[in-house]
């Protein structure tokens, strides 16, 4: 071709093909760009429905909910009505056979016939009082029942002389049982009143539900209508539960088991004297005043052994704290998860005990030392190691649904798990273990604790003597 002709063919540009391939694949871009528009809004409108239609079904749930307690109330109430009306009509009855003659008024109120009242007047909505506010107002009404009652007191006295027979003496005794019942319903509703003042007090003052035991010093007995917390000590086996308890008791029964594990259930029981004892170290080292108001500790040794599952539910079952070993050089073993699981289903309160400090590399042995005190001797290397093991229990403590951190550094005691490390061979931690089982037990479970008139008992294994 010559060198003009193609100049020309290059001016050309594309041709009609290539054009109406690219018209096709514009107009598909569109199509599909379309078609996701759809998609998405068919999806929004889909997920805006389901959200309407939970909302729909919560708000009838609830409606629900509330005439179920609506109903509940009401049939209350209707128990409460019939139960006073046949008390009414027995009393009525031994009226009626004792000859007296009973008022228009008393017979229509015991009959359950409505008496001609003024009609209530409805209630004006007040303006929410301030806490001294609703004190003042409770001790002023507290007065003008005193003084009401006093004033029906003398009329009663007044009428009694001024007139004799059975007759009075029946209409004097069913004033009294009104006049009871309405004493009774009114000292329930001052003593709901005062509950709630209480708790509105306590959450004002923001008190730390259990200070930390490092902060508790120079402990002194003192004697309260309290009985011992009884204490189960669980855990893996041979992580030092026994040996621990030896060492509080001054014992070697550890030594003495099959192999070194323990085979049945131990009981202990450590008076006040022996906990004031073990917990000198930390009394002197620092300068508070703790009251240790129960006589002692009683505390139950389980078998760590998988054979021994029931020995270990038994325990958990009667204990009002636990006390779970883990050895910090292994973590949370199957036992230890097992026993999570008893005091988790139980609901039974526990600290964890890291026991084995002594075993970190390098470690610095203080003999009967608080843990904050001998931690503060070790160096860098060796603090980083146990933070290091400590960070691996709170990480398996957490897969077992549960938050874990130090018991210096645990700002709720109710919510998070106490980590106490402890080394029962040097007895390091063990007077803040014994401190925060008595501060937990005497302050959080004191109602628990009160002597009780009804003796109650539990079997936890039998022995055949021969």
């Amino acid at each position: 071709m010559p060198p003009k002709a193609a100049k020309a063919a290059a001016k050309k540009g594309p041709g009609a093909g290539a054009i109406a391939a690219l018209k096709a694949k514009r107009e598909k871009e569109l199509a599909d760009q379309k078609r996701r528009e759809e998609e998405e809004k068919a999806e929004a409108e889909r997920i805006a429905a389901e959200e309407a239609a939970a909302l729909e079904a919560e708000k009838l749930r609830h409606e629900r909910q509330q005439q179920k307690k609506e109903d509940k109330k009401a049939n209350a109430a209707d128990i409460a009505k019939q139960k006073k009306m046949a008390e009414n009509k027995k009393k009525l009855e031994m009226m009626q056979k004792s000859g007296m003659k009973i008022p228009e008024a008393m017979l229509k109120k015991l009959q359950g016939e409505v008496v001609d009242e003024e009609p209530k007047k409805p209630k004006e909505k007040k303006q929410p009082e301030t806490l001294a506010q609703k004190k003042k107002r409770l001790e002023k009404e507290k007065a003008e029942r005193e003084k009401a009652e006093q004033k029906e007191d003398a009329e009663e006295k007044k009428a009694d002389k001024k007139e004799d027979g059975e007759c009075d003496d029946w209409e004097a005794e069913a004033d009294d049982w009104e006049n009871q019942a309405d004493k009774e319903d009114d000292k329930a509703e001052e003593e709901e009143e005062e509950e709630e003042e209480e708790e509105h007090e306590e959450k004002e003052k923001h008190v730390d539900p259990v200070p930390a035991p490092v902060a508790a010093a120079a402990p002194v007995a003192k004697k309260e209508d309290l009985r011992s917390p009884i204490c189960c000590v669980l855990g893996h086996v041979d992580t030092g539960k026994t040996k621990l308890l030896d060492y509080i008791r001054k014992t070697n029964v550890q030594h003495g088991e099959a192999g070194g594990i323990t085979q049945q259930i131990g009981a202990s029981f450590f008076p006040v004297e022996s906990l004031l004892e073990k917990t000198k170290a930390l009394n002197d080292a620092l300068k508070n005043q703790l009251e240790i108001k129960v006589p002692g500790l009683l505390v139950i040794d389980t078998p760590g052994h998988e054979s021994f599952a029931n020995l270990r539910g038994r325990g958990s079952a009667l204990c009002d704290i636990a006390i779970l070993v883990v050895d910090i050089m292994h973590g949370l073993e199957p036992q230890t998860r097992e026993s999570i699981q008893l005091l988790k289903k139980r609901k039974c309160p526990f600290v964890v005990a890291l026991n084995k400090i002594d075993r970190l590399y390098d470690w610095e042995v203080s003999p009967h030392t608080p843990f904050p005190i001998t931690y503060k001797k070790q160096k860098e290397y060796v603090k980083a190691e146990f933070e290091k093991r400590l960070n691996v229990v709170q990480t398996e403590l957490a897969e077992q649904g549960l938050n874990a951190c130090l018991y210096t550094q645990n700002k709720n005691f109710l919510k998070n798990v106490s980590l106490v490390p402890t080394s029962a061979h040097t007895g390091e931690g063990v007077p803040d273990l014994l401190l925060l089982m008595v501060q937990l037990t005497q302050r959080h479970m004191k109602e628990r604790l009160e002597f009780s008139e009804e003796l109650q008992c539990t079997l936890l294994e039998v022995k055949k003597i021969e």
